[in-house]
């Protein structure tokens, strides 16, 4: 965790690595530029020119887990001047607000409701049985086993034995 894509990645422009698949590079911040290159990317498949990578360029605000102190590759410095200049939300908002879309005590209201909602929905999930394991490849899979590629060695995946669970 931690590792910076110059370092992990021959190529850091992602959207570069399809080979002969093109690419394109969006604001993944930046709900506007997203719908827009959607909008586009849609278009050019659909048109018969065939897929297109789409690298959604976004920041991450906290570190990836509990065991990843994200101070160690990046300042509350760098973390902060991210929030302020580029957050999707408070960009959304500050348009909303200059446009006359909604005023201030709207977002209130709006983000009160949508808590409950968000809050109303979790309760319904979290009192749901959990997914069989079976589940996991289920219309993924076909016979007893496959080989996984992982970082121990290949591995295989034997079916039955996760039905049985």
């Amino acid at each position: 965790m931690g590792t910076s894509k110059k370092r992990a990645s021959y190529d850091s422009e992602f959207y570069r690595r399809g080979g002969y698949i093109p690419g394109i590079k969006v604001d993944g911040m930046d709900l506007l530029a997203v719908q827009e290159a959607t909008r586009w990317a849609k278009e050019y498949c659909l048109e018969g020119n065939g897929p297109i990578v789409m690298e959604m360029d976004s920041y991450r605000y906290m570190g990836h887990s509990m065991s990843d102190p994200d101070s160690a590759y990046r300042s509350r410095t760098d973390i902060q001047t991210v929030r302020n200049e580029r957050d999707c939300v408070q960009k959304v908002k500050k348009l909303m607000l200059e446009l006359g879309f909604i005023d201030e005590a709207g977002f209130k209201d709006m983000e009160r409701t949508i808590k409950k909602e968000i809050d109303a929905e979790l309760a319904i999930a979290e009192a749901q049985e959990n997914t069989p394991m079976k589940e996991l490849v289920t219309d993924i899979v076909v016979g007893e086993q496959y080989p996984i590629r992982s970082c121990q060695g290949t591995v295989f995946f034997d079916e039955k034995k996760l039905s049985a669970q």
